[in-house]
């Protein structure tokens, strides 16, 4: 079973973040696609490794996601990347309001 979850709007209108199992099977990967439907661009690796990496949409900081390097949640950790998923670094502190997740 494929799952997507949505993520939200880039700021500019032009892409969608989100986060699918459609490359490996029960892990989530962090994805965007542009507004057309067209260039869907997987960001994340993590599930290769058995993990998952969940989009929570775009902050001014650019992409926030949730990611888990071995499918823990008590290794679960917030981070932030750049659109075309480089730059991959903690997302700073005391910008809660942005995460839906506990």
């Amino acid at each position: 079973m494929i799952r997507n979850y949505a993520g939200g709007w880039s700021p500019d209108g032009t892409q969608i973040v989100f986060s699918s199992s459609r490359d490996v099977k029960g892990f989530l990967d962090v994805y965007v696609i542009d507004a057309d439907g067209g260039d869907v661009q997987r960001l994340t690796t993590t599930a290769d490794r058995g993990g998952w990496s969940r989009a929570v949409g775009w902050s001014d900081f650019g992409i926030v996601f949730w990611s888990t390097p071995d499918g823990s949640d008590e290794k679960r950790k917030r981070f932030v990347m750049n659109a075309d998923g480089t730059n991959i670094r903690p997302y700073p502190r005391g910008h809660d309001a942005v995460c839906p997740w506990p």
